[in-house]
């Protein structure tokens, strides 16, 4: 027989893993602070990248427009103020994303802790109905012995 509550309650799952369970649950299988290395990591690595283009793009626009002294005093001041606003950038940047992907994480693990223990509750009704087959068929089993029996006693009087 169909149960109405493991259904409504499989129904519930699949739609969470089906919507943002996609996004949500591969959170879940790292620690906290393992979760902010890795994003201060890729945050690195990103954000150099970033970096570089724009600084790339700067220089392709000074070149452009014939701005760019190339003497050893300018070329030094230009070194200087690039690791300078590189050093700013990364900063500001790692932070910012930091502040975002901890905020998300810690979204995303009460909704990550609503799904197990949903998950727990789902096999809570698996257990109970599991048993009540079990009790059943041990029920029915003693029944229909019992009644073979005294069907076999009436047989031999």
């Amino acid at each position: 027989m169909i149960n109405e509550e493991r259904i409504r309650r499989m129904t519930k799952l699949a739609i969470f893993d089906e919507g943002i369970g996609r996004r949500v649950l591969p959170m879940g299988k790292y620690l906290k602070e393992d979760y902010n290395s890795l994003v201060i990591i890729r945050s690195f690595f990103l954000g150099s990248v970033s970096f570089a283009l724009l600084f790339a793009l700067y220089i392709l626009v000074k070149i452009a427009n014939n701005a760019l002294e190339l003497d050893s005093t300018s070329l030094k001041q230009l070194a200087f103020w690039t690791v300078g606003l590189y050093i700013g950038f990364m900063i500001v940047y790692i932070v910012i994303c930091f502040a975002i992907f901890h905020r998300r994480y810690r979204q995303n693990r009460e909704k990550i802790h609503a799904y197990r223990q949903q998950m727990k509750e789902l096999a809570e009704v698996y257990a109970r109905e599991e048993k009540e087959r079990r009790e059943a068929t041990i029920a029915g089993g003693r029944l229909g012995k019992s009644l073979l029996q005294e069907i076999r006693k009436e047989d031999i009087y």
